[in-house]
């Protein structure tokens, strides 16, 4: 039962993505990442690089992940985080959708 309802919610918040679209986020640093959401994944320029990440459980928000980087999101805020073995490292960026005041 926790499985199917974990399953439920992944497909859920993956929902709250259109497909392909790009979203502007605003970071603390001053840095600028663009990201588009496709299906199960959300590709992310970040310092002039395309990083591809996956889709992975979460329990509150969007989380995304490849062997480097993290991207967790949550409303109109999003974090960057360096990967540690599956689990968020330190973090790198502080960032908000850019539609937010």
């Amino acid at each position: 039962m926790r499985v199917a309802l974990m399953i439920c919610v992944c497909w859920l918040l993956s929902a709250c993505h259109a497909d392909s679209e790009a979203l502007t986020y605003h970071c603390d640093s001053g840095t600028v990442i663009a990201v588009s959401y496709e299906q199960d994944k959300a590709v992310l320029d970040y310092r002039g690089q395309a990083h591809t990440l996956v889709q992975a459980i979460s329990a509150s928000g969007a989380r995304y992940r490849d062997d480097a980087l993290e991207w967790w999101s949550k409303g109109d805020e999003a974090t960057l985080f360096t990967d540690d073995h599956g689990n968020a490292g330190d973090i790198l960026e502080q960032c908000k959708h850019a539609s937010s005041p």
